[in-house]
């Protein structure tokens, strides 16, 4: 049965806050479409407080080491810069830092932590951790649009900035459920070739999608339904319309479900396609769900 979609709980972006899905839809083969459908989640590119202004006084901070593990909260590792002390990685952590590199010109030349949200500076972090995620992770395009690991960036302060530090950190986290961060367990390099580990790190959810009741989580948590495959939209570099999003992945996603049925005449099936503000910020695929 097909269903209108409802908002639902936002995934991290690379770097900064969110990738998630938005139309939903699913159901049994005789059911029929409804009126429309809206949203059933958002996205969004989002930063932290900015951190206190630059000190005189302020030194250079210490350069991370790859590899060296936290213990971050979720609002820690969506904020702007971070200073958490390092964790043995035999204990309790929740991110991993799995590049560090040269800060790009627009925030070395900072002179505010203000400064060092603007696009020029967020966007080259974003896509330089999103690049290391893929060398770190492995596995192919679909492997990672259906996980909850993400790469998140840090910066240094403006007053650290001001102090002579160049460095950003890209840390490996993955994503529990709602404002939630998932305990790392061992080693995550090559993860996404990895079946055991790829499946405790994918995408699950504690309902139907787009049901009062759904919440994204990894499948490592309790969960009742799965993302299974990804659809590609058509549009290349322009957000194909709504309609054509949502058209693009019912099919395919009814012939997944009815796959995993076997034999069973009843089965469920769900479709998520994004919005054009989720297309922008990056999110250019559907999703099809099927009960776990």
């Amino acid at each position: 049965m097909t269903r209108p979609a409802r908002p639902a709980v936002p995934l991290l972006l690379v770097c900064l806050l969110a990738l998630v899905l938005s139309g939903c839809s699913g159901g049994t083969p005789d059911a029929a479409p409804p009126a429309s459908a809206g949203p059933s989640s958002g996205a969004a590119t989002g930063s932290a407080a900015p951190s206190a202004s630059a000190s005189p006084t302020a030194r250079p901070a210490p350069r991370p080491a790859v590899s060296a593990c936290r213990l971050l909260t979720y609002r820690r590792a969506i904020a702007v810069s971070d200073a958490t002390r390092t964790v043995s990685c035999e204990k309790r952590h929740t991110a991993v830092t799995i590049a560090v590199g040269r800060l790009p010109r627009a925030a070395r030349d900072a002179t505010s932590d203000a400064d060092l949200t603007a696009a020029a500076v967020q966007q080259p972090i974003a896509e330089a951790c999103r690049r290391a995620q893929v060398r770190y992770l492995g596995g192919d395009r679909e492997a990672r649009e259906l996980s909850m690991l993400h790469a998140v960036g840090f910066l240094p302060t403006a007053a650290q900035v001001a102090a002579g530090t160049d460095w950003y950190r890209c840390d490996l986290i993955a994503l529990a459920g709602d404002k939630r961060l998932l305990a790392l367990q061992g080693g995550l390099r090559g993860a996404l070739e990895r079946d055991a580990v790829r499946s405790r790190y994918a995408m699950c959810g504690t309902a139907e999608p787009g049901t009062s009741g759904f919440e994204r989580v990894a499948c490592a948590e309790r969960h009742s339904w799965q993302a299974v495959e990804v659809v590609g939209l058509p549009g290349g570099g322009s957000y194909p319309g709504e309609a054509a999003a949502k058209a693009a992945g019912q099919q395919r996603c009814k012939a997944v479900g009815q796959r995993r049925a076997g034999s069973s005449l009843r089965f469920q099936w769900g479709y998520e396609w994004p919005t054009k503000a989720q297309w922008d910020a990056g999110q250019r695929v559907g999703l099809c769900w099927v009960p776990a």
